[in-house]
């Protein structure tokens, strides 16, 4: 059994260089991905989550994931 240590550096290490690869694809393909999630309506308003995946955005979760499994 691992110690929880390294487990979490494994995993950390393992969604960074994923994380890498995908930002180096998107970045490679010009690609982007747009979510827009509505979190609730209230009085006919909407409030609504966006989220913007492109390349710059998915290497810097990259480069945080790789800081925090050291």
């Amino acid at each position: 059994m691992f110690p929880i240590c390294s487990l979490s550096f494994f995993s950390l290490f393992t969604l960074s260089t994923l994380l890498f690869i995908f930002g180096i694809y998107y970045l490679l393909n010009d690609y982007s991905v747009f979510i827009e999630w509505e979190l609730f309506s209230l009085n006919g308003s909407m409030v609504v989550m966006t989220l913007i995946l492109d390349w710059m955005s998915i290497i810097f979760m990259s480069f945080v994931m790789y800081i925090s499994c050291l």
